[in-house]
């Protein structure tokens, strides 16, 4: 026999989120809340709070992530387990993470208010740091678990401050010391997040929600562009060795190439002319590139592409500074995901992420999928960040979907 389908209560979606972003709020509503402040251990109690209401186990780890467990009825079988993050960018806003934290509540209220049994456990999960403005790397918490080896280097990371994580974890591990223990790396059967799309697509598109195929990867370079100082005044053009000059005409070739792309994104963040002196010829450029694309091919190419535009001139050096590859989602749970979605909807679309999330490290770790729901305008990391609560909870319900169909008990 079938399990119901049970039906997402919107307005519990909509009433968790507005608390916990009051957790941390400045301005009209934002929310700053940072990994391992007083507020992201606020946020985490909220969530404990619950769990023990409910009757369910909570558990932390080595790096601070939360699990919250509904029981299986098979003895021994892995979770399916569904999150994001709690914690947000110091100019954050409501949804971005929040958001995957409260649909797994919800997924788990749901199972236990419609007596649904599971053969497979399932779990919240809200992970650590996954913003990385305290702290780097981000996506720290689920770094650590899939990639327990790198505990040590993570723990030793520091803060503008000079706060190390391991330090900042101290308060985590006391505020949550009756809490049972978990080791990193422990297997999932699968791994679900819900997100806010981050990004204007499904808002221009009048999509509520679409499922996510995988997210693009992301090279990051250093350019430095060597010419020769001189005054503004004597110095005639042609024989100027200006370093600016030569950047732009770099710059052109490379805005070139972002525009020959639609799948590309290419960004040019931050730029160093120095001396920096009004009446003085620049006589060095520093800049970064940051190239991000769903093929790994492309991206691989870059190096090459951007030595071929710059002539191989001797002045300008391009070096690598990190690069993080493409991963693709599981095929059968992303299409889940469409399928109910598009029932709801009546939209089949389907995106590549262009941010990064938690769900980048457990791809590799075990099947993985994403739903993303529209937010206003595109606008996140930001006060104005919004999403509605009748595309919350489709998001959601295309997470309860997977759930039942990777869990429920058919007896």
């Amino acid at each position: 026999m079938k399990t119901p389908m049970p039906r997402v209560n919107e307005g519990r979606v909509w009433s968790r989120l507005m608390h916990l972003g009051d957790i941390g709020c400045f301005g009209r509503t934002g929310v700053d809340r940072q990994a391992f402040t007083d507020g992201d251990l606020e946020a985490k109690r909220f969530v404990v709070d619950w769990a023990r209401r409910q009757g369910f186990a909570a558990e932390t780890d080595a790096i601070g992530n939360l699990f919250v467990r509904r029981p299986g009825s098979s003895p021994g079988a892995i979770p399916l387990v569904v999150g994001s993050h709690l914690d947000t960018e110091p100019s954050g806003g409501r949804f971005d993470g929040a958001y995957g934290v409260v649909v797994a509540m919800e997924i788990l209220d749901l199972l236990e208010e419609n007596s649904i049994s599971t053969k497979h456990p399932v779990e919240l999960v809200a992970w650590a740091n996954e913003e990385g403005c305290r702290f780097q790397p981000g996506c720290m918490g689920s770094l650590a678990y899939v990639y327990p080896s790198v505990l040590d280097l993570i723990l030793s990371a520091r803060a503008a401050d000079g706060l190390s994580v391991a330090e900042a974890l101290a308060d985590h591990e006391l505020a949550f010391a009756n809490l049972g223990r978990r080791s990193l790396g422990q297997p999932f059967l699968a791994f679900l997040e819900a997100h806010i799309e981050q990004g204007p697509l499904l808002d221009k598109l009048a999509v509520p929600a679409a499922a996510v195929s995988g997210i693009q990867g992301r090279l990051v370079l250093s350019v430095e562009v060597e010419g020769r100082t001189g005054h503004a005044g004597t110095v005639p053009h042609h024989l100027r060795e200006d370093a600016l000059e030569r950047a732009v005409g770099f710059l052109h070739g490379l805005y070139r190439l972002a525009a020959s792309d639609e799948q590309i994104r290419l960004t040019v963040g931050k730029l160093a002319v120095e001396p920096g002196s009004p009446s003085v010829i620049p006589g060095r450029v520093q800049f970064t590139i940051d190239v991000r694309h769903p093929n790994r091919c492309v991206l691989e190419t870059i190096p090459d592409v951007l030595t071929g535009l710059s002539g191989s001139h001797p002045a300008i050096r391009i070096s690598q500074s990190s690069k993080v590859d493409p991963v693709a989602f599981d095929g059968a749970l992303t299409e889940l995901v469409g399928q109910t979605v598009t029932a709801m909807t009546g939209s089949s679309l389907t995106l590549v992420s262009g941010a990064m999330h938690d769900a980048h490290h457990l791809a590799g770790f075990c099947p993985t999928t994403m739903v993303f729901v529209r937010c206003k305008g595109g606008i996140s990391h930001h006060e104005d960040e919004y999403a509605s609560s009748e595309d919350l909870a489709v998001g959601a319900q295309a997470l309860v979907a997977c759930v039942l169909a990777l869990t429920a008990s058919q007896d």
